[in-house]
């Protein structure tokens, strides 16, 4: 079974390690499981791809783009100018 994770994920083959997982079903395509490494970075991922018109990729997207402190404090402040840097948002 294949497991999708965020670029910044590094996982070892043969190499003993904990992921947080998110199995995401889709109509057409069936199911993907995704993996993180952090419950924050798994429980940021889903309240993403609860908002209307983000799906897993761009929620990926959004994770890849900067760490998870500093994406939930672009939120939280409003800041449009920085979360319009992240490719996809723009």
């Amino acid at each position: 079974f294949e497991i999708t994770c965020p670029q910044n994920t590094h996982v070892s083959q043969n190499e003993k390690t904990t992921l947080y997982t998110y199995l995401h079903w889709n109509q057409e395509q069936g199911p993907t499981l995704f993996g993180f490494s952090s419950l924050i970075e798994k429980n940021l991922f889903c309240l993403i791809i609860s908002c209307s018109g983000f799906g897993p990729k761009l929620a990926l997207t959004i994770l890849e783009a900067s760490t998870c402190q500093e994406i939930i404090q672009l939120i939280c402040t409003e800041n449009t100018q920085g979360l319009s840097k992240i490719k996809g948002l723009g």
